[in-house]
């Protein structure tokens, strides 16, 4: 009979995002990990692998907390309000009180190990595709008006993005923030 697991999944996970969120991906230790999932090194390794396999489980649950605003952004029925709702939405997730600010990938990311590179790769390019396709749509039904390739759209908000969570980490406020975002809807209008 296996061993019954004594801890919460979910809190176990969230304790370790905010680990890595706050002091990246390589400044994180495996103590520092065990000590905020309040679980023993065995413990970790048996219920979540390697620390490059509870990064993945950890940017996996990033995106199923802090980023649901994307699938509404995407949702949109214009591409002004797509933008509009992604970087409202980001601003919310890097400028939070009860996280660290910024952005976990790019907090995480900054400097890490190869592992950790493949994974935020994989998982920044779901979202750049996720946006290419959006604004390709809005190409195809003339809402993308102009020579604004989906592409270079989906390049420019992610650009945007990561300049508002590097802002936000340096301590921005959110009004400022605001103003930036305003300004980056410009193109879209």
């Amino acid at each position: 009979m296996g061993r019954k697991r004594l801890f919460d999944m979910d809190a176990a996970l969230d304790a370790a995002m905010r680990e890595f969120w706050e002091k990246g991906y390589e400044g994180t230790s495996l103590s520092d990990l065990t000590a905020a999932m309040g679980i023993e090194r065995p413990s970790l390794y048996r219920f979540f692998g390697n620390k490059d396999d509870l990064f993945r489980r950890v940017v996996e649950r990033y995106d199923e907390c802090h980023l649901r605003f994307v699938a509404h952004a995407l949702a949109a029925p214009t591409v002004c309000e797509v933008v509009r709702r992604f970087l409202e939405g980001l601003i919310e997730t890097v400028t939070q009180s009860e996280m660290p600010r910024g952005a976990l990938d790019l907090n995480a990311g900054i400097a890490c190990a190869p592992g950790c590179e493949k994974i935020l790769a994989g998982w920044r390019e779901r979202h750049e595709q996720a946006l290419t396709t959006r604004f390709a749509e809005a190409r195809r039904t003339g809402d993308l008006k102009g020579s604004l390739l989906p592409e270079a759209a989906a390049g420019y908000l992610l650009s945007v993005s990561a300049g508002i969570a590097i802002r936000a980490k340096g301590g921005e406020t959110r009004a400022v923030l605001q103003q930036i975002a305003h300004i980056a809807c410009i193109p879209f209008r």
